[in-house]
């Protein structure tokens, strides 16, 4: 049992340290994109709150007045 444990270990690959830069910097990257797109998502919803929010208020304030068709 104890020789599957050691010959698994000797499978794995060996990041060496350009590639662990490579892993490092990528993922800074994926961070750096999606704290950009939660900024973006919030001011999105902060402005889709804001037209609704005028949009009550002048429907609110200006009733559309009926209108009969004329014949």
């Amino acid at each position: 049992m104890e020789k599957e444990i050691v010959s698994e270990e000797k499978q794995k690959p060996v990041l060496d340290e350009q590639t662990l830069a490579m892993l490092l910097q990528a993922a800074y990257v994926l961070q750096e994109h999606n704290l950009e797109m939660q900024e973006m998502e919030r001011g999105l919803s902060l402005k889709r709150d804001q037209i609704e929010a005028e949009e009550k208020l002048v429907s609110t304030s200006h009733p559309v007045a009926l209108q009969t068709p004329q014949t």
